[in-house]
């Protein structure tokens, strides 16, 4: 995720419209996949009997980050207006960069958080738990 909004701090008007397509397509596939990895794992470990209540409080909680992803997005959009001074102008394609710049900071920081997940978390739904 990190590396696709990266890329999209780099497009530029002159861009072609093929790499932005390959971009934009790579980034939506791994994506999908991490999400389905962490979704994977957060349920790995937990009990039968326990399971509604945390698929409840995991809904909650995706809804929740998604909506300050979002509001972080406008924000660091917003940020960049003001650092160039546009006012109520509309953004530019620089005030854009900053915000994927921004994103893609918070994304490093959550792949911090990634790192400290446990090696032998989900092992069991993989088939390589020691039993």
């Amino acid at each position: 995720m990190l590396l696709g909004f990266a890329a999209c701090a780099l497009f530029t008007r002159d861009t072609p419209l093929a790499v932005i397509a390959i971009v934009l397509f790579i980034g939506g596939l791994t994506r999908s996949m991490q999400y389905t990895a962490l979704n994977t794992v957060a349920f790995a470990d937990v009990a039968p009997p326990q399971m509604s209540g945390a698929s409840t409080l995991f809904s909650v909680l995706q809804q929740m980050n998604s909506g300050i992803g979002i509001a972080f997005g406008a924000m660091a959009l917003r940020l960049g207006e003001a650092i160039r001074g546009h006012g109520a102008a509309a953004p530019s394609a620089a005030d854009f960069r900053f915000a994927f710049v921004a994103v893609v900071c918070l994304c490093a920081l959550a792949l911090l958080d990634c790192l400290r997940i446990s090696k032998s978390a989900g092992a069991h739904v993989t088939g390589h738990a020691k039993i």
